[in-house]
């Protein structure tokens, strides 16, 4: 006869070896590493700000679709103006936050492309320019030594550098050990009760990296409030976060909701989508109490578009420069691309752009330019949406 008794005891050690072995080993994983320093997030200068925040995968066919229904997500962006032909050139985070920071495009024939991106005349040029200018420089972005290689790389360019700090998260170990040992003796209809989506295990151990799902990020902004740090002359700041990224974990007054087990659904994706934007709003609104708002320059975009749920493969692009103000956003269909975006912080602080290729201004709309697909080796030439959506279909691209 089976023995429950001692067959439970018997998995409760297994499960208690486990753990104790877990954690007395997962120390030495990041012994002498380096990570993003998170106690600066929000804190900003008294001089100048530019501002860069990232809302992952956030598409441009999303904002218009939801924005149509529900126009008050337009009114934090009143005095931006909106890019509605850009392009990300890579469709994933990595390596498109990599290129983004660095200017480096992608080189798949080089395994070690990641260890070198940091070490590169451009990018080197690019970050001491800010420097000698009296901007500090800070990147908050999940995943640093996946998305930009060994953190300690990029010392001497980015300034928020430590050495990392590992958080366990002891409830979230048992409790995976213990659905891992249900779903192994459950019978076959009951599993995907106790299935765990991969995302999960991830945060088992993590650095204490900065905040990046949504409602992290905002429950911050309304607890703690951005500051004004009278030891920064300048700031350029770049702010990654989940934005329409799964899990989908916000609601539309972006409140975190309960469980990670959303699904993709329309319904879902606009609550997110009018939730990110009252995060800008309280963002924005924070700017204007402390004063410095009106001169910032900001930034909002996406990493890529969303092509999984048809929210655009072309990325959000809003840009206020300083002093920039309207009634209502302007629109701009120029064809311009992440490619701009060094050119583009050049001008933003007077320096010769020239190094580091075209900035946004440098297009107007109609222009055609040869602009990438992800990682297509060939470029296509589009001067908007529709031919972009017409080359995909023509030549069988498939995301």
């Amino acid at each position: 006869m089976f023995d429950f008794k001692h067959a439970s005891l018997f998995l409760s050690l297994v499960q208690l070896i486990t753990i104790v072995t877990l954690l007395i080993k997962v120390p030495k994983f990041a012994e002498n590493g380096y990570q993003l320093d998170s106690k600066d997030q929000f804190r900003l200068s008294n001089g100048d700000n530019i501002i860069v925040l990232v809302l992952d995968r956030y598409g441009n066919e999303q904002f218009e679709k939801v924005s149509k229904e529900y126009p008050e997500i337009k009114e934090c962006l009143k005095d931006f103006t909106y890019y509605n032909n850009a392009d990300s050139r890579y469709s994933n985070t990595f390596p498109s936050m990599t290129h983004l920071m660095t200017g480096i495009k992608r080189d798949y024939d080089n395994d070690k492309w990641l260890d070198t991106v940091w070490f590169n005349e451009r990018t080197q040029n690019f970050y001491e320019l800010l420097h000698n200018d009296g901007y500090t420089v800070h990147l908050y972005s999940p995943y640093a030594a996946t998305v930009y290689g060994n953190v300690e790389n990029m010392k001497g360019m980015i300034d928020n550098i430590c050495p990392s700090k590992l958080r366990k998260n002891y409830k979230l170990i048992y409790s995976l050990l213990e659905k891992a040992t249900i779903y192994r003796y459950a019978p076959f209809a009951l599993k995907p009760r106790f299935e765990v989506r991969s995302f999960v295990y991830n945060e088992m151990v993590t650095s204490a990296e900065p905040e990046y799902k949504n409602s992290e990020f905002y429950n911050f902004l309304i607890t703690e409030k951005l500051s004004i740090d009278d030891s920064l002359n300048n700031i350029f700041i770049v702010d990654h976060i989940l934005g329409m990224h799964d899990p989908y974990e916000i609601d539309e007054n972006a409140n975190k909701l309960d469980g990670d087990d959303l699904s993709a659904s329309p319904e879902v994706l606009t609550s997110i989508t009018r939730g990110l934007h009252v995060i800008l709003a309280e963002y924005f609104d924070q700017l204007k109490a402390l004063g410095i708002y009106d001169d910032a320059t900001i930034i909002v975009t996406a990493d890529h578009g969303d092509y999984f749920n048809a929210g655009g493969i072309q990325p959000i692009l809003f840009v206020k420069q300083k002093g920039e103000s309207h009634a209502e956003y302007q629109i701009n269909s120029s064809p311009v691309s992440h490619e701009d975006f060094q050119g583009t912080i050049m001008t933003f602080i007077g320096e010769d752009k020239t190094p580091f290729g075209t900035s946004i201004y440098d297009w107007k709309e109609g222009d055609r330019r040869e602009r990438f697909i992800d990682n297509h080796t060939e470029g296509i030439y589009y001067t908007d949406r529709n031919e972009l959506y017409k080359v995909i279909e023509d030549n069988h691209i498939v995301y």
